[in-house]
């Protein structure tokens, strides 16, 4: 009996039986309503098949579905509904358009885990993307998106195997199969960057399995390069990721953490090839730090990332100037191994994002008018220890943030010019 579970021992079976199989039996009900069991007469027989509950929305329109009905709709929502995931990995978010986002996740069992939010339907509830499965070493390899236009997105990962893997979605074919990039065996758990410089090219960056800074490009015209080359000889340090950005479609900046713990960059034109890595002086950081770029115009570039005591550190590059020197942005340190994210939602605004010793997690906003503001808790939250923040801008006085939370799953919150920050919400399906 396929709900024996929710049968009680004290109910008879079978629990109700058709006296006369040429019609259908229409005695009121033995037991009480609710009562689980074997009831005679079920799809569409009278006889010789049964159903669970006397009656049911599977049978008459204006009543519940019964409780067996109950739980196998359950069964298939629940998994929809929330996603364990594991604890630093960090989250990937990309609105590929203002009304529309999506999200990408690596469960605690290493599945690569998608959802998307459209402001007409609202979540849609987590799914594995083509039965792709992430790297488990060090916090675990992210699965890493980009949108190069409205209609299309671009996936990668670390696999199981430590080799690159990507997949893509196109609005007409939907999700296409994982397939290697290259012959590039990484370090276990590493992040893969991509830069798409304009819609038809795209960028990668990662670390080699010997930490090696290494990078391959994918172009319309000609598909994907020979092979991963390492840029200028550059070593990341153990656990350090390599953060790519294009200023503008010919120029990209790279930077990481070196093996002596100090932040290196080079860069990228189309018409002098790669420069020679050089060290930003001044700060030696954790050797899992992640640097953070934001450019919020083509001449300017902000720089974010932690000491070796946790404190959250900047510094920027301005075309007329050159490099400044780095500074604590409003006295804010870092849980250990929590990268800063940073958001730009118009060229003289930005917004930081961290989760902090407390693993609270807090934002701070520099504007060119009033400097640096104080950190805040965002709406309550709290994050695991060491996690990530994602966040983005769909509209310019918009945000949206995302969060591993102390229950595991994954939380958003929403800020808007409008109404401020609203609470933290499990993301599931609407």
């Amino acid at each position: 009996m396929k709900w024996g579970w929710a049968v009680a021992a004290s109910t008879a079976l079978p629990t109700m039986s058709n006296p006369d199989c040429a019609t259908v039996d229409t005695r009121p009900s033995p037991v009480p309503t609710g009562t689980v069991g074997l009831f005679e007469g079920a799809h569409y027989y009278h006889c010789g098949a049964y159903r669970p509950e006397y009656t049911c929305k599977m049978r008459e329109l204006g009543v519940p579905f019964c409780r067996v009905c109950r739980q196998v709709i359950w069964n298939r929502i629940g998994p929809l509904a929330t996603l364990p995931a594991r604890a630093r990995t960090p989250l990937s978010v990309v609105a590929r358009y203002p009304e529309h986002l999506d999200v990408f996740a690596v469960a605690s069992d290493g599945r690569t885990m998608s959802n998307w939010w459209d402001q007409s339907s609202g979540w849609a509830g987590w799914f594995q993307v083509s039965g792709g499965l992430a790297s488990p070493g060090g916090t675990g390899a992210p699965v890493t998106s980009i949108a190069r236009y409205a209609g299309h997105l671009d996936l990668f990962v670390v696999g199981t195997d430590n080799r690159i893997w990507s997949t893509w979605w196109d609005r007409s074919t939907g999700w296409a199969s994982w397939f290697r990039v290259g012959g590039l065996v990484a370090r276990p758990g590493s992040t893969v960057n991509v830069v798409s410089r304009y819609a038809d090219h795209l960028d990668l960056f990662t670390t080699a399995s010997d930490g090696k800074i290494m990078s391959t490009w994918w172009d319309a015209r000609t598909g994907w390069a020979a092979d991963w080359f390492q840029i200028g000889g550059g070593v990341a340090a153990n656990g350090a990721t390599v953060t790519a950005v294009a200023r503008y479609p010919f120029h990209l900046d790279v930077f990481t953490v070196g093996t002596d713990n100090r932040v290196y960059s080079a860069w990228w034109d189309e018409r002098s090839g790669w420069s020679a890595w050089f060290p930003l002086p001044g700060l030696t950081c954790r050797p899992d730090s992640t640097v953070t770029a934001v450019a919020r115009h083509r001449d300017h570039l902000d720089l974010f990332t932690t000491a070796s005591d946790g404190k959250i550190m900047s510094t920027w590059w301005d075309a007329r100037s050159g490099w400044a020197g780095w500074f604590q942005v409003s006295g804010g340190v870092a849980s250990p191994g929590s990268p800063v994210t940073a958001v730009v939602r118009y060229t003289n605004h930005m917004d930081l994002f961290v989760v902090g010793t407390d693993n609270r997690i807090y934002s701070t906003w520099w504007h060119d008018t009033t400097g640096w503001a104080a950190w805040f808790n965002v709406s309550g939250g709290v994050a695991r220890p060491g996690s990530q923040i994602a966040a983005l801008t769909r509209v310019t006085e918009h945000l949206d943030l995302f969060a591993v939370g102390t229950d595991g799953t994954v939380h958003s919150t929403w800020w808007d010019a409008s109404g401020g920050w609203a609470g933290w919400f499990q993301l599931g399906i609407t």
